[in-house]
């Protein structure tokens, strides 16, 4: 039943209610609000786990509908028959798959469960109930929980998992888990344990985390003090880590949410001063930017600012090394839609390498993105082609101390990054219709080829040698139409053929493949 209409016109303040009084109700209202919208977002997650935990690891509909009734619509308990479950192979002394003779698995953790691992076709969540959380789910509550009474999370969860009498219903724990009581089994520092198995602990395995994460964020955003700004920022850098890692791995499947996602890490760059912060949420935007390509334009007016203000923090190596490889992310996805933006980001990169503080370290991610504007923009990177090469002859003939190892692969990365330039500027001659405006062309080449044989003598990595016999092949093609000479020029050096027979010998198949494209240009 509505309430009495009142008599105060509700757009007056009452007069026995101060200012101050109708803000601190504001703010208690708003942070109920949020602590209402948080605990639904916990339970709802809680909730999703139960429901599709008979379904966990199912890789195809057909054996799954043979189990159970789809869609599930209410709480089931799992099949014991799991058809490709790798139970049977999974390593049960840490993580991946291996033998079941070790005790990780049933002395240390999931104690009384080891009698089924080794079996085949075993549902990882046998014995659960309808309803029942993953252990998963129950790490996330414990983090939850951890999190809200301001304690560490690390000797909850290994006095939660160890426990003799279980305290999860689950059967099965991801490699994370035996991977982290592997190591800790054999007394390793607990902040040690954590371990990547080069598989999936360093994206999917973390994903659990984020519900509790992202609710101690939600309920801990004002009045701050420094100890709890600071919180709050790892807390940031993580969330978008996370965001990075599923952008990746959805890839184009990303797209049906890229303004929510754009939309969080544009409020994470206007807000945040931490630096850490910053580079996380512009490699989840670089990440976008892949996953997506030309759909990524629309953000660009948004998110040019943001990189020119990065690009000009050198004093901050990670964050302008971070954003020079945005804007290189940001020209392979969109293209030609840099082109407006190509004087304001090649004026910032020069000013960068002018300047004194920059970290040595940042100068070949820039040389590198030289290339990709140029590849990007084409004719309107044209003006800065000359300037641009006199930066990358200077480049390359720095001198390193040979007995120093930190020097001679910082100058391998500097040559590396030379000739990607190269290849990226040749490429953005693909536009040009004649070379009146560049009589310095034959020059250009000359200078490529030249540093390409240089780089090839001193023995250069994989990543380098295809550099190198790419851009052999990519001189001929590109400036060999626009100055036939040039192509002459390439036919005649014996040693550049030289570089291609031995390229298309080589172990590697794709430089194998590149010698293949190169020799076919010059028709050798």
């Amino acid at each position: 039943r509505a309430p009495p209409r009142s008599a105060t016109p509700s757009h007056q303040p009452t007069t026995n209610t101060s200012n101050t009084e109708m803000a601190a109700a504001s703010l208690t209202a708003h942070a109920a609000g949020v602590a209402a919208r948080v605990k639904s977002a916990l339970l709802v997650a809680l909730c999703a786990d139960s429901l599709a935990m008979p379904l966990h690891w199912f890789y195809s509909a057909a054996p799954a509908r043979q189990l159970y009734a789809l869609p599930l619509r209410d709480y089931t308990a799992p099949n014991d028959y799991h058809p490709g479950s790798i139970m049977a192979v999974s390593n049960t002394g840490g993580g991946g798959r291996g033998g079941q003779r070790a005790d990780v698995v049933g002395g240390v953790i999931l104690k009384g469960k080891k009698r089924h691992w080794g079996r085949r076709d075993v549902h990882y969540h046998i014995g659960m109930r309808a309803g029942d959380n993953t252990l998963n789910a129950h790490c996330a509550r414990l983090l939850t929980r951890t999190l809200a009474a301001g304690e560490p999370f690390v000797p909850a969860y290994i006095d939660f998992m160890t426990a003799d009498t279980p305290r999860h219903p689950d059967t099965y724990a991801e490699s994370w888990h035996r991977q982290f009581f592997k190591n800790w089994a054999r007394g390793v520092e607990p902040e040690q344990c954590g371990q990547d198995d080069g598989h999936n602990i360093d994206s999917i395995g973390g994903f659990w985390s984020t519900p509790a994460v992202v609710a101690h964020a939600a309920l801990n955003g004002a009045d701050e003090d420094a100890a709890a700004a600071d919180e709050r920022a790892q807390l940031q850098g993580l969330c978008c880590s996370v965001l990075q890692a599923i952008t990746a791995r959805l890839d184009a499947d990303v797209a049906p949410h890229a303004d929510d996602i754009m939309s969080a890490l544009f409020a994470v760059l206007k807000q945040s001063s931490a630096s850490v912060v910053s580079e996380e949420a512009l490699m989840a935007t670089g990440a976008l930017a892949n996953a997506i390509g030309d759909a990524f334009d629309r953000y660009l007016g948004d998110i040019v600012p943001v990189l020119g203000q990065a690009l000009g923090n050198t004093q901050v190596a990670t964050l302008c090394l971070v954003a020079v490889g945005v804007v290189g992310d940001c020209c392979r996805a969109v293209g030609g839609a840099m082109r407006e933006h190509v004087q304001a980001f090649y004026e910032v990169l020069v000013s960068d390498l002018k300047a004194d503080d920059l970290d040595k370290d940042v100068k070949p991610a820039i040389l590198s993105c030289f290339g990709d504007l140029a590849m990007a923009c084409g004719k309107d990177f044209f003006p800065y082609v000359v300037d641009v090469m006199h930066i990358l002859r200077a480049a390359s003939v720095t001198r390193v101390d040979p007995s120093d190892l930190e020097q001679v692969e910082y100058l391998q990365r500097l040559h590396e990054s030379v000739l990607e330039a190269c290849t990226g500027i040749v490429h953005g001659f693909e536009e040009a219709e004649h070379t009146r405006s560049f009589e310095g062309l034959e020059q250009f080449a000359n200078f490529m080829l030249a540093f390409a044989v240089h780089v090839y003598r001193t023995e250069p990595p994989e990543s380098a040698l295809r550099c190198i016999v790419g851009l052999i092949g990519d001189v001929a093609s590109v400036f060999g139409r626009l100055e036939p000479s040039i192509k002459d020029m390439c036919r005649k050096e014996g040693e550049l053929l030289q570089i291609l027979n031995a390229a298309g010998h080589h172990p590697n198949t794709e430089i194998q493949e590149i010698a293949h494209y190169s020799r076919s240009v010059l028709g050798v």
